[in-house]
């Protein structure tokens, strides 16, 4: 993992490990607003279904509003994706212009689209999985007052919780984010996801499609913890309420 970094620094100096990540800024900040902000929403959908039919809201209603969630945010922000892919990966690519033209000449608008599918089937199981653990693993730590209203979650606790979740759902759907990426590379023919998939798995064995897993890691366990705990600190600024019943279960969606 860290000859890697020593590799790139060697070639391009320290600023190299930052290659890609304007565009990859410029995707975030939607990616993240509408991946939060359709959570909120689907989960809002749920826990009206799950009281129409008499039911808790659960694990299955969570995984569902994360799916939906993930599946809506990586859909709107899919050619950015490509774009920081392509950009951090090929050394002739300098900035998110140039990203653009090298797929657009591959093949136009379905250039910016390609490996849609794997990237909804990837994203949206490690979202629905990394929501519904921290909107779980939430709800056991969240206290109520005599009003129902939860009170707050320690910030060093939001920190756990929301690393302990990505690493639960990157362990689980890591596999999908391999095959998603080989698919979205320049030059890779691959006759849909199974085709990916078999591949992988011939050339390099079950471990292939963890390649690169450590340092996947290394980078989920802060940013996952920081992503909820800035959730959490902001719709508690703003008011949002977290009620006991259905969104206060979990904490609104990776947050309280």
């Amino acid at each position: 993992m860290f000859s890697v970094g020593f590799h790139e620094i060697a070639k391009g100096g320290v600023l190299s490990l930052w290659k890609g990540n304007f565009t990859n800024c410029l995707r975030v900040f939607p990616y993240a607003s509408i991946q939060f902000g359709s959570y909120e929403r689907f989960k809002s959908f749920f826990v009206s279904w799950a009281e129409r039919n008499n039911r808790e809201f659960g694990i299955v209603e969570r995984l569902m509003s994360g799916g939906c969630a993930g599946a809506t945010a990586a859909t709107l922000t899919y050619p950015l994706d490509v774009m920081r892919l392509r950009q951090a990966v090929y050394e002739d690519i300098h900035g998110p212009i140039q990203a653009l033209r090298s797929i657009w000449s591959d093949g136009g608008v379905r250039a910016l689209f390609k490996g849609w599918t794997p990237t909804v089937l990837s994203l949206g199981p490690f979202i629905a999985v990394n929501f519904a653990t921290f909107d779980y693993l939430k709800s056991q730590f969240t206290t109520y007052d005599a009003k129902g209203q939860a009170e707050r979650v320690s910030v060093p606790t939001t920190l756990a919780l929301g690393a302990s979740a990505g690493i639960f759902a990157q362990s689980i759907c890591y596999p999908l984010d391999t095959v998603r990426r080989n698919m979205q590379m320049q030059g890779n023919q691959y006759d849909g996801i199974l085709d990916c998939w078999k591949k992988i798995y011939t050339r390099d064995g079950f471990l292939g499609l963890y390649r690169g897993v450590v340092p996947n890691a290394v980078k989920i366990v802060p940013n996952n913890g920081i992503r909820f705990l800035v959730y959490s600190q902001l719709t508690h600024y703003f008011g949002i309420p977290d009620k006991k019943k259905g969104a206060g279960e979990g904490g609104g969606g990776g947050g309280g």
